[in-house]
């Protein structure tokens, strides 16, 4: 099964699946490319922590970001893969940047979703 967004960032996947996501942005500051490495534990609280990152009353480290984008998505994710992402670095999981690992996975049940 795949994931698609749409650019509402409504899910077209209805299981109550838990996500680990990707946000790419630029700090609003420095111009820098900037990552986010997030936890859902189902697809309406996926859509509101999006909103909220985007409206900047999501997670402190996201409010400097502006063009933010949602670039990778997990599903069957726990917050322990959430955990492993930050760990290993974000930028090595983003296709916007240039250390992108296609082939980076983490032990466990995660999956990479395709992201429209």
């Amino acid at each position: 099964m795949v994931v698609e967004i749409v650019s509402t960032f409504t899910l077209l996947y209805t299981s109550a699946v838990a996500y680990v996501y990707l946000l790419h942005f630029q700090d609003a500051e420095t111009g820098e490319a900037k990552h986010y490495v997030g936890y859902a534990r189902d697809r309406s609280h996926l859509e509101e922590r999006i909103s909220k990152h985007r409206a900047g009353t999501g997670a402190r480290w996201v409010k400097n970001g502006h063009s933010i984008e949602l670039v990778r998505l997990w599903r069957d994710a726990t917050p322990e893969h959430e955990r492993k992402f930050k760990t290993l670095g974000a930028v090595n999981f983003c296709p916007r940047c240039s250390k992108f690992i296609p082939s980076a996975s983490v032990k466990g049940r995660a999956s990479i979703e395709r992201v429209a």
